[in-house]
Parts: C-alpha cells; sequence; structure tokens
C-alpha cells in the first residue's frame, strides 16, 4: 500500500438504502415509466423524470419492502415479467409502471413519470406510510 496505489472507496459514515439510490451497485431490476399524456408539456432533458417512457434502475429489496404493487409484480407475478435494458447493468426485469386512469384532463395535471423520482427518494428513505 504505497503513495501510487489507487485510493479505495471508504464505507459511508451514514450507511442506509439512500445510499444505493443513484448507484448501480446490486441493480437487480428496472421500472418502466408511462409516456406522457397527449396533450403534456414535454420536458426538458435536464428535469427530473422526463416523462419519456424512460427506463429507471432499482432494487427489489428496497421496492417490494415498501409497496404491495412491487412485490406483487416483482415477487408473485415474476415470471410474467419483460426485461429493459439498464445502462451498465444489462437487461433487467421490468415492472410496467402504469399511467393514470384514461382521464385527459387528469393525465395533464399528474406527471406520474415526474413524481417517480419522488416517490423512489422516499421509498429509499426507509420510511413507510399507513393506508
Amino acid at each position: 500500500f504505497g503513495e501510487g496505489a489507487a485510493a479505495q472507496e471508504q464505507v459511508p459514515a451514514e450507511l442506509n438504502l439512500l445510499h444505493f439510490l443513484d448507484r448501480k451497485d446490486f441493480v437487480d431490476c428496472a421500472v418502466r415509466l408511462p409516456a406522457p399524456a397527449p396533450g403534456s408539456e414535454p420536458k426538458g432533458e435536464d428535469e427530473v423524470g422526463g416523462g419519456s417512457g424512460e427506463v429507471v434502475p432499482g432494487h427489489r429489496l428496497a421496492l417490494c419492502s415498501a409497496s404491495g404493487f412491487f412485490y406483487r409484480r416483482l415477487i408473485l407475478e415474476a415470471k410474467d415479467l419483460t426485461t429493459a435494458p439498464v445502462e451498465g447493468c444489462g437487461d433487467l426485469p421490468a415492472v410496467d409502471l402504469p399511467a393514470l386512469p384514461d382521464d385527459e384532463e387528469l393525465r395533464r395535471q399528474v406527471d406520474v413519470a415526474g413524481l417517480f423520482p419522488l416517490v423512489l427518494r422516499f421509498v429509499y428513505s426507509g420510511q413507510l406510510w399507513e393506508s
């Protein structure tokens, strides 16, 4: 371990699920976001959740522990999943996130794809909600 040795990654001071949110470590599934509703304003490339039917990498453990929807799709119905390419991870089992009901006004007002990054941040925070 001389001066020329490559720097090693250190264990984070605060190790939790949020540490893995934007990393490719242990990514083992993908979420396919719905395409935007017709007539909705397209978002710029630099805005969160472009709503273009994009694919978001995820971790089954985090998603399934926070949502019955993801548990059903990723565990109980896993044999029915298709795959999606995730940059740096290859083809992974993919869950299609449903669009809102076929109500044109509602779909213009609520951007599911734009909200999904906020939902993910909540899921990876380790907090649970009661219904």
